[in-house]
């Protein structure tokens, strides 16, 4: 396996970090890793281990305006920051796989900003979700115990805190006012136009999100295959249970590459999983980069120091 690490600046002049792990001989299509709120792309391990394992070459990156060692901070978070990175990266992806088109693996919220892009990328051949929002306002509603987007905009307070990052929730007000992003229909929506095959992983345990949600959003007339498979334990977070991960990421890699077909699915042992944590956590601590910019579509050597 060869791990390269990228510094994309995308059409506005903003700076990215993407990873790229790829292997010799892939014998499967690329994925491309979509994170989830507050999470980095080096908490993204196992899943990129899985990945790899099953003969296919895997990307990440860190959004815009978020955690991680991308440009800007999450305070400034909104789901357009997250939207606008998945847009800038997928050319860098294309760039390093030719003509072969890409999955999307989205986590969490991760999962609105890549049925957005999918939507409008001819070049995104399925989208793959673990536990994937369907309708950020009452995602957010669950995790904060109050819907802000109610609010009058002069009563929002200054920040708002989850997992001790601070967010300015009047970008987010501001954002769907204009755009209603954040709104079930948004989703809805995207999904009718939406003609690739979605599949979204749901755990029993999730308070964040719904199977009602989900079937809802997943039964809009129009659009591809949809495909629901509902977890019998785990929560929102399931990289904190190693079964539950496990036997999601069996359906994941499955639904792309197998035909739905479980048994084909190879697992890195524990023991890989750990090990490419460590490497992960060595490598997220700055080496040189490969530049990519995108109005020029230019690859050069860069060293980049931003811890």
């Amino acid at each position: 396996m060869n791990s390269m690490d990228f510094l994309i600046k995308n059409r506005e002049g903003r700076n990215l970090i993407a990873w790229q792990d790829s292997l010799s001989e892939p014998t499967n299509p690329p994925v491309l890793i979509c994170g989830g709120f507050s999470r980095r792309m080096s908490t993204l391990s196992a899943l990129a281990c899985y990945l790899l394992k099953n003969g296919a070459n895997v990307y990440r990156f860190d959004y815009l305006d978020h955690v991680g060692l991308s440009e800007g901070e999450i305070l400034d978070f909104t789901i357009a920051s997250m939207e606008k990175s998945l847009e800038s990266v997928l050319p860098w992806v294309s760039s390093l796989e030719g003509e072969t088109k890409i999955n999307l693996l989205a986590i969490s919220l991760g999962a609105v900003p890549a049925v957005f892009q999918a939507v409008k990328n001819p070049n995104i051949a399925a989208l793959g979700c673990l536990v994937g929002v369907v309708h950020a306002r009452s995602t957010f509603e669950r995790v904060f115990g109050t819907d802000y987007y109610s609010w009058e905009h002069d009563t929002l307070p200054d920040t708002i805190v989850f997992e001790g990052h601070k967010l300015n929730p009047r970008g987010l007000w501001q954002e769907n006012l204009r755009t209603g992003v954040a709104d079930f229909p948004a989703m809805k929506d995207a999904l009718s136009k939406l003609s690739i095959p979605v599949m979204n992983l749901v755990a029993s345990e999730d308070q964040w999100l719904t199977l009602e949600e989900v079937n809802e959003a997943f039964s809009v007339p129009g659009g591809g295959e949809r495909k629901i498979v509902e977890l019998p334990y785990g929560g929102h977070e399931l990289a904190r249970n190693p079964l539950a991960l496990r036997l999601a990421m069996k359906h994941i890699i499955a639904g792309f590459f197998y035909d739905g077909d479980t048994s084909r699915v190879s697992d890195p042992s524990f023991e890989e999983i750990a090990d490419f944590r460590v490497a992960d956590r060595n490598r997220s601590r700055g080496k040189e980069l490969r530049f990519y910019d995108l109005s020029r579509n230019e690859k050069e050597s860069l060293a980049f120091g931003k811890s």
